[in-house]
């Protein structure tokens, strides 16, 4: 006989301030300290974003935690930058790590 477990979860509606990222899909969303970083994704065309939203209260995700701001973080590199989406992002020494992924498929979508 195989043991059944229940889980919910509770949302609640968070108000943010500052810049606001676009609707997207297959983007990735990690947390880090007292920030949550969303990378990538796609709505049209492959999404080149990186947003941070920061956490003024409660920090490290916990359950009185009260989102402030999002900023979208405008980076340099030397590499020809391109948009990414299916991919998985961890953290690891306060740094950001992207694997995998695709940059476009279908154009005409």
């Amino acid at each position: 006989m195989q043991k059944r477990e229940s889980f919910f979860g509770e949302l609640n509606e968070i108000h943010t301030s500052g810049w606001q990222p676009a609707p997207r899909e297959y983007s990735s969303l990690v947390a880090n300290g007292n920030a949550v970083f969303l990378i990538g994704g796609q709505n049209y065309d492959t999404n080149k974003e990186l947003g941070r939203l920061t956490m003024s209260i409660g920090g490290s995700c916990s359950q009185n935690a009260v989102f402030s701001e999002w900023k979208n973080i405008v980076f340099e590199s030397d590499e020809k930058m391109m948009g990414r989406c299916r991919h998985t992002t961890v953290t690891f020494n306060n740094k950001l790590f992207t694997f995998g992924g695709c940059y476009m498929y279908n154009k005409k979508r």
